[in-house]
């Protein structure tokens, strides 16, 4: 603002005397703008606004206006209050690492509620300086209140605890004035001693903790939106092999044991990827057991026994044997000769054709792995069925795409004859009126 009054005291020194009084009242009125839009002003700003009004070669009239404007500005106070300014979220996940030793006693201690924990942390987020949180600083330190606790609750409930921590972040009213950190680092004596100054006293500095579960839990046990999918699922890991117990008794011991254990940070790395390769296993074996239980067994049928079969022909037999009234007359010796001859080769087609059954049936009889190989012609066969038909299907594009091509050349021809029957056209009109002219 001086800088913008010091180039006007230059154009009204460099103007005329006519041009001095039209040209000033243009830029007090823009300056008194300007002074009124302005975020903040402080004590020194002022101070050097008004020697600088003073030291400027205006009238009394107008350095009365931009002291006024000046001293309105004072007067409202400043506007860089900061809880209107907008920051980018601040992101701090090793949380455990800055807690001091007397709030590490509030967190460990089992008579402490879950309220006073909550209260702990943020206060804790707040001295160092976090005033836009950030969803995996939520995250993580909804992750340090639950490695306190010896079971994990449901996933809702998880997700309603995010929700209170952030509402309690915002509710908290301390404010510390210390330089802007977007990402912290994960040991705290890489912050600057302003911060650290405030954040942290000569009797309470910090107690940094190593717990490998605060991660694990941040990363698959807290659902940070509503449509996460832990939260579609229903509720916990653990509660759901409680309800479906398909294994032995001590596997599931040795599972409850070993979650109690990282949810205390008493487990260390190599161990814990050992228990959760146990825990699959487990798992896997369960589904396996149940899949062997509920399986469909098929067993063929057996083969009847020949009587069985001879059975309907028998009776058909009997029965036409029964209707049958033979007429009395005097065969010839011919006669049964051939008769005996059609009855051997009937009893020879009957054996040929049973003969012809039981080999379909044998046929018909196959193993696991014929069937496996005859599914597996037929979805050979499918596939170059769909082969085919995309063939076809390609060869039909081409063929309706080629009478087009065809069809541009007999375009041309057309629009020639057009142009050369206008062409004629009006040569003949043209003549016509010449003729009309000579005569």
């Amino acid at each position: 603002m001086t800088e913008v009054l010091e180039v006007i005291k230059k154009s009204l020194e460099n103007s005329g005397e006519n041009q001095e009084s039209q040209s000033s009242q243009k830029m007090v009125t823009g300056c008194c703008n300007r002074i009124k839009l302005l975020a903040c002003l402080s004590l020194q700003e002022a101070k050097m606004l008004f020697e600088t009004i003073d030291a400027c070669g205006l009238e009394t009239t107008f350095k009365k206006e931009l002291r006024n404007a000046v001293e309105s500005k004072l007067s409202m106070g400043n506007n860089n209050d900061a809880d209107n300014v907008v920051l980018k979220p601040q992101m701090l996940t090793a949380i455990e690492k800055y807690m001091t030793q007397a709030e590490w006693q509030i967190l460990q201690n089992p008579s402490s509620t879950y309220m006073e924990k909550m209260n702990t942390v943020v206060r804790r987020l707040k001295l160092l300086g976090v005033k836009s949180l950030h969803e995996q600083t939520a995250k993580y330190g909804v992750a340090l209140l639950l490695s306190t606790l010896t079971t994990l609750p449901e996933y809702k409930l998880i997700h309603q605890m995010l929700c209170e921590f952030k509402q309690v972040f915002h509710r908290d009213l301390t404010k510390v004035q210390v330089p802007f950190v977007r990402n912290y680092p994960s040991n705290p004596a890489e912050l600057p001693k302003t911060i650290l100054e405030v954040a942290y006293t000569e009797g309470n500095p910090p107690c940094p903790m190593e717990i490998d579960t605060i991660a694990m839990i941040a990363n698959n046990h807290v659902p940070v939106r509503s449509t996460s999918k832990l939260l579609t699922g229903g509720t916990n890991k653990t509660k759901q092999k409680e309800k479906n117990p398909g294994g032995p008794s001590s596997s599931s011991n040795c599972n409850a044991n070993a979650e109690s254990m990282m949810a205390n940070g008493q487990m260390n790395p190599v161990n814990q990827a050992c228990m959760m390769m146990m825990n699959c296993m487990a798992k896997m074996q369960r589904q396996f057991q149940q899949a062997m239980g509920t399986e469909t067994k098929i067993q063929m049928s057996p083969k009847k026994p020949k009587e069985l079969e001879d059975r309907p022909k028998a009776e058909a037999l009997a029965s036409a044997a029964a209707a049958f009234n033979p007429s009395t007359r005097a065969l010839p010796i011919a006669d049964l000769n051939a008769k005996k001859e059609t009855k051997d080769e009937e009893k020879a087609n009957q054996c040929d054709t049973d003969k012809a059954d039981k080999k379909e049936d044998k046929q018909e009889q196959k193993t696991a792995e014929q069937f496996e190989e005859a599914a597996y012609q037929a979805l050979l066969a499918r596939k170059e069925k769909k082969k085919m038909k995309r063939q076809k299907e390609r060869k039909r594009q081409v063929q309706k795409q080629r009478p087009k091509a065809k069809q541009r050349p007999k375009q041309r021809q057309l629009l020639q004859r057009k142009c050369l029957k206008n062409q004629l056209h009006s040569a003949m009109t043209m003549r016509f009126h010449l003729g009309k002219r000579r005569i």
